[in-house]
This record gives structure tokens, sequence and C-alpha cells, in this order.
């Protein structure tokens, strides 16, 4: 089902006089929508509930308002800006605790410093198939992948981690849960492998 229309508010929570900003996403493409404050007496539309209520409040928000679809990308991730450090690393660990929802429905990262342009960097990540990969780019085109060949378990944490040391990879696949006779969530590590070298500019 499509909601004709999606929004929220720029807070959880204000103050009497406080300012709210509301987005708003006309999902049909509808080219107006009106809009009215109202105040909550009661939320409860139960059938043993009281009913939902509500009073209408004035408001200069009240009225009809020009609407266009805004795509919300549900999820969230974090930037982290370049270091020096980072730039001169020749040998480094990446480290992430991991609750997979989707695991083989497509290919997803959890931890990268990519460049796709140049394919320059690296870049630890689930495959189409949902096991743990790791891939290094070297900026000249040359590209390798290593991985687990195991699929991780949908809603089961995970440790995972790579490790990048003189051109070679380790992979780390760990569940925190164990399941009898399930290889899938078993201790898996590849072998090591012989990589390209690193492109620090990425």
């Amino acid at each position: 089902m499509t909601l004709a229309i999606v929004g929220y508010v720029d807070r959880v929570s204000a103050r009497p006089g406080d300012r709210l900003r509301v987005m708003v996403s006309c999902e049909t493409g509808a080219a107006n929508y009106t809009a009215q404050v109202v105040r909550l007496i009661c939320g409860d539309d139960g059938p043993g509930g009281p009913g939902y209520k509500e009073r209408a409040v004035d408001s200069p928000a009240n009225g009809e308002h020009p609407g266009r679809q805004q795509p919300i990308h549900a999820g969230s991730y974090v930037v982290v800006r370049a270091d020096r450090a980072m730039e001169a690393a020749t040998s480094f660990t990446l480290q992430a605790l991991v609750w997979p929802t989707t695991p083989g429905r497509k290919p997803q990262t959890l931890l990268s410093r990519w460049r796709d342009e140049t394919k320059a960097g690296f870049a630890l990540g689930l495959d189409a198939q949902g096991a743990l990969t790791f891939t290094l780019g070297d900026g000249s085109g040359k590209v390798e992948t290593v991985s687990t060949g195991a699929p991780l378990l949908e809603r089961c944490w995970y440790l995972v981690a790579a490790s990048y040391t003189a051109g070679r990879v380790r992979l780390l696949q760990e569940p925190l849960l164990r399941y009898a006779r399930d290889r899938r969530s078993g201790k898996r590590r590849s072998l090591w492998h012989r990589g390209p070298q690193l492109e620090r500019r990425c």
C-alpha cells in the first residue's frame, strides 16, 4: 500500500514558542496538499478505547500548500573525514558488529574508503549471496575481491573483520549466536590472499 502523503518534523519535542520545520512528500505526485494543525486529545482508536479525538488549532500553517514527491532514503551511515594517519597506513584492520536484515538480496557496503571512478581503495561488505567480502583497488584498474563464501544469516549478530598487510587480506565472519548443523553460522576465515598494493589516494 502506498501512502498518499508522508511527513515528519525536525524534532521530537518542542516548547511553547519554538518553531518546527515540517517535511512533506506527496507520494502520489499530487500538486497540492492541505494542512491543519490539531491538538491531539486521544489517539486510541482501538475497539475497546475511547476513540480518536482531536481539536483544530488556528495556525498560519493551515491551508493549501504546493506539494512534490521527496524520496526518503531509509537507513543510516556515518562519514569519517580523511586523516593523515589513514593516508600513511600500510596495514590496517576493519571491524564491526552487524545484524544483517537483507543479506543475499544485493551487494551491500559496511565500511569503505573507495573511489569508484578510479577503482581505488577498499570496501568491506556483503556480496549478492550475502557472504562477507573485502575488495581492494590500486587505482590503475586492478581490483581483487576476497570472500568467505558463507552467507550470513538474516537478523543474527556477527562480528566481521578484515585485515590488510603487505598485500595480504584476511577475513573473519563470526556469529555471536551459533545454531546446530548450520554451516553458514560457523566461524569463517578466508585463506591468505595476495592482492594489489593499496592505492592511498582515494
